[in-house]
């Protein structure tokens, strides 16, 4: 049962639930939620599901991390440093952009604080923590020459994804002209 809890808990921190069973995620962006969310899915990916994380980090519920996570609640200032450890994150970078989603209108680098933390949390990752789906992501952007009409935003990702999932072979095919037109005329004439 606690992997059901894990699995259902890592779709929403991925944004592949529906949006209509989602509520307002505030902090979904920052670079604080994105650092937590790429490393829960680093644990995921090596066996260590969300609620054993939590337990490690003393929550009684894994849900609490979904919700820093997806942006739905920020991450405690005071446990920045604890999550910090416990995921592998560089306590540095990781406590400044906690600090950065908390307090957002203080303007970090007009006082020369906090100028090192990347607000997307990129620099927290180096190339050779990268997985290799990862590197040939970042490789197929670099030769694009207009990468940004291939990239999803968030709230793209559940689109996407359902048409993956009702359409297998959408990723190496693309859709088929009917395909396309039964989207258009849904969207166009449908009960909306």
């Amino acid at each position: 049962m606690a992997h059901d809890l894990d699995a259902v808990e890592w779709g929403m921190i991925h944004g592949i639930m529906d949006s209509d069973q989602t509520v307002s995620f505030p902090h979904r962006e920052s670079g604080a939620a994105l650092m937590l969310t790429e490393a829960l899915r680093r644990k995921h990916d090596e066996g260590i599901g969300l609620r054993q994380v939590a337990q490690q980090l003393k929550y009684k519920q894994a849900v609490v991390l979904s919700h820093m996570a997806t942006g739905r609640v920020p991450i405690p200032v005071d446990r920045a440093l604890c999550l910090a450890e416990v995921l592998g994150l560089d306590p540095k970078l990781f406590l400044a952009a906690v600090l950065k989603q908390r307090f957002p209108s203080i303007p970090w680098k007009d006082y020369g604080l906090l100028e090192s933390a990347s607000p997307s949390g990129a620099e927290a990752v180096s190339v050779d923590q990268l997985t290799e789906q990862q590197k040939v992501i970042l490789r197929e952007m670099l030769r694009d020459r207009d990468p940004e009409e291939r990239w999803l935003t968030i709230a793209e990702v559940s689109a996407v994804n359902m048409l993956r999932a009702l359409r297998p072979h959408m990723r190496s095919q693309g859709l088929s002209a009917a395909d396309i037109q039964a989207i258009r005329d849904g969207l166009e004439f449908g009960p909306f």
